[in-house]
């Protein structure tokens, strides 16, 4: 495939504005990573949604009270937190929290249910799970319950 030459002249100033801005590979985990870009555009948007956008400063905001809380709950660093949830905002700053609090999450799909649900968690070995109340017919409540 051959790239157009204003497309890989793009990509080659682009390539090379990176490599300054990160002439070093620092690891850092996915809190790291929003707090840096927190510091850098704290009222630049970053979540978008019909009815709101949500900024980096308040996107980390949010994932600090929520890290605390489930710090507070019980999750420890090296914990596997299940994460039930839509593509709403809340999954975003729940990704954030279960980083800061040193765990990690495990996406669980949104429609599963019953016996595939409870198979999901089990085999996640979550040590919490985090969902939404209701999406759509479903009862998520009633289903952890």
């Amino acid at each position: 495939m051959t790239v157009p030459a204003g497309r890989l002249a793009a990509l080659t100033e682009r390539r090379a504005a990176l490599e300054t801005r990160h002439p070093v590979w620092v690891p850092r985990t996915l809190h790291e990573a929003l707090d840096d870009a927190a510091a850098r555009w704290p009222d630049r948007p970053y979540v978008i949604t019909d009815e709101a956008a949500y900024s980096y400063a308040e996107i980390r905001d949010r994932s600090l009270r929520l890290a605390r809380g489930l710090v507070a709950a019980g999750v420890r660093p090296g914990e596997h937190v299940a994460l039930e949830m839509a593509n709403y905002p809340e999954f975003v700053v729940c990704k954030f929290a279960i980083s800061r609090a040193g765990a990690t999450a495990i996406p669980v799909n949104f429609l599963n249910r019953g016996e595939e649900l409870a198979d999901v968690l089990r085999q996640s070995r979550a040590s919490m799970p985090i969902a939404m109340a209701r999406f759509r017919t479903l009862d998520y409540t009633a289903m952890l319950d």
